[in-house]
């Protein structure tokens, strides 16, 4: 998994230089340090600011950048509901990992969480799907779409999905190349669905909706936490 994530940041990073798109570089380095050195602040600061420097990375390039994520909006809601359509897909095929995951034995086992570790949890939850879908269609599909074909321009796109996803401290924990898979599909989806309504709106709902097993996961270790 290790050698799979730098193969992917070393192309990336050849394509972006081959098209001078310093830019996404840039934006990309700063997400990528964000990503390794705030889990080492664990304990260090709050963590309330500690999400919301993690978040920070990812919507300021459309202000440094002055990238209008919102110009050609529509609203073409027969895209939305394909989109719709493929995440529930995706959820079917992760049917398994979800019984795992919602087995009573297993949620017996699990320590309970209290309200604010919950709220914590949704705000990365919400926030991160906020805060993706703004730079990887907002940002970087806008960005990619005006100098290579569409259909490249969204493949480069979710390949720097997955590859920053491998970043993340639990990734060799939490990913199996199925997952990564399930991953590079839902951001090729999302990237179709912004390429063909520029509404970044629809993009967000989609990701919150594909996020909702861990939402619903976290709700109950927290009911279980109160019962006690």
């Amino acid at each position: 998994m290790e050698l799979f994530k730098y193969f992917i940041s070393g192309l990336l990073l050849i394509f972006f230089i081959y098209f001078n798109l310093y830019e996404i570089i840039i934006s990309e380095v700063i997400i990528i340090c964000s990503l390794l050195l705030l889990p080492k602040l664990i304990g260090k600061i709050n963590d309330l600011i500690r999400s919301l420097l993690f978040f920070l990375p990812y919507i300021l390039p459309i202000f440094v950048f002055r990238v209008d994520i919102f110009e050609g909006y529509s609203n073409h809601l027969l895209i939305f509901i394909f989109g719709l359509m493929f995440v529930v897909l995706l959820h079917f095929f992760n049917i398994s990992e979800y019984r795992i995951m919602f087995d009573p034995a297993l949620i017996d086992f699990m320590k309970p969480i209290n309200l604010n570790n919950f709220l914590f949890r949704l705000l990365e939850s919400y926030g991160s799907a906020i805060t993706e879908e703004i730079f990887y269609r907002g940002f970087v599909l806008f960005i990619l779409i005006s100098y290579i074909n569409p259909i490249y321009a969204i493949l480069i796109t979710s390949l720097l999905f997955i590859s920053n996803h491998l970043y993340n401290r639990h990734a060799e924990d939490r990913f199996t190349y199925k997952n990564l898979f399930m991953i590079f599909c839902l951001s090729c989806v999302l990237s179709g669905v912004f390429y063909y309504t520029q509404n970044i709106f629809y993009c967000i709902v989609l990701h919150l909706i594909y996020n909702t097993p861990q939402i619903v996961y976290n709700f109950i270790l927290y009911k279980k936490g109160e019962l006690k």
